[in-house]
């Protein structure tokens, strides 16, 4: 996820540990449900966030979107 993302996430859902990746992306890992709230919570960061996995969760959002 982009630097300017890192707030608004934790804020919103339980987190793992917060890893910076460079000086501007950090790492972590989100506990989301696997239905439409989940994807509208990602949605919401537009393209400042990249899912890396699941698979099946990855498969299920872009569908969704």
């Amino acid at each position: 996820m982009h630097k300017k993302s890192r707030d608004k996430l934790i804020e919103g859902v339980e987190t793992g540990e917060l890893l910076e990746v460079d000086k501007n992306h950090y790492q972590t890992t989100l506990v989301l449900p696997d239905h439409e709230f989940g994807y509208q919570y990602l949605a919401n960061f537009g393209t400042t966030l990249k899912i890396i996995g699941p698979d099946f969760y990855l498969k299920n959002y872009v569908e969704w979107l």
